[in-house]
């Protein structure tokens, strides 16, 4: 693993069609002892898009090569792991549809090194806060919003409601209290307590989330209970993945991570563990 940072450098076009094909959108993110690239691509992914290219700059070699089909997440956005990536400079290479290619310039420092920038790049070679103003666009040319961006900004305040939680295609559809304020912290505390071992294992989180917060109803608490357990089997199955040789080992608290972006590392990096005991039992 090489945990170094990853600075974003120019992205541009090349080849043919390079000026009507639009520009990537990128941004770097990273946890304790896992990290991506997320890319968002200017048009639909299933639209044609051919295969994507890492090379190693330094090196002149190619680090890997696929189908872009194959990167989706979503219609857009791509997710690229680069903890394997040893600190050198390298571009990634998209081929578009129309002809041409999106390239992708970027570093990977060092671990020793500390670089204070923003790792967000708009689509030019300034860097800046466009990705929450960003408009994607899809092949039949309709704006795709942004829903994984709003629920972020909100699990993030703190304000995530639990009627919005509906809306999670992931959410089971329990009628629920929809006064009921549902934070992020509450949502990790329903998780660690449905996933606990020793005397509580498998046991109801009723009566201890109660403990803790008088103020849910017991509808919401079992709403909650539901939502949780639907989040252990996701990444138990991850973890089962990983074991199958489908995923690298990071993926996993990666991946969920960012389909439930309140999930707070610790309960990440736990459960990922308990996965792996269990699909190697």
């Amino acid at each position: 693993m090489h945990n170094g940072i990853i600075v974003i450098g120019k992205t541009e076009n090349s080849g043919n069609n390079s000026g009507e094909i639009g520009l990537l959108n990128v941004k770097f993110v990273h946890y304790p002892d896992c990290q991506q690239l997320i890319i968002w691509l200017p048009e639909s992914g299933i639209m044609g898009y051919g295969n994507y290219t890492l090379t190693d700059i330094n090196s002149n070699t190619i680090v890997e090569r696929g189908k872009i089909e194959e990167r989706l997440n979503g219609s857009v956005q791509l997710l690229f792991d680069t903890l394997f990536l040893p600190d050198n400079n390298y571009t990634l290479e998209i081929e578009h549809p129309k002809g041409g290619s999106h390239v992708l310039h970027f570093q990977k420092l060092a671990e020793t090194i500390i670089h204070p920038v923003n790792n967000e790049n708009t689509g030019s070679e300034n860097t800046g806060s466009g990705l929450q103003q960003m408009k994607y666009i899809d092949g039949f040319g309709n704006i795709i919003p942004n829903e994984d961006e709003l629920m972020r900004e909100k699990a993030k305040a703190g304000i995530l409601q639990s009627s919005e939680l509906l809306h999670d295609p992931s959410f089971p559809p329990f009628e629920i209290n929809p006064d009921s304020l549902v934070a992020n912290e509450i949502i990790n505390y329903a998780l660690s307590l449905a996933t606990e071992w020793g005397d509580n294992f498998q046991k109801s989180i009723l009566s201890r989330m109660l403990e803790k917060y008088p103020e849910l109803s017991k509808q919401t608490i079992e709403m909650l209970e539901s939502y949780v357990k639907q989040i252990e089997a996701d990444i138990y199955e991850l973890a089962q993945q990983f074991i199958d040789g489908k995923l690298n080992e990071s993926e996993i608290i990666t991946k969920s991570i960012i389909k439930y972006p309140w999930l707070s590392s610790a309960n990440a990096s736990r459960l990922a563990g308990i996965g792996k005991y269990y699909a190697i039992r």
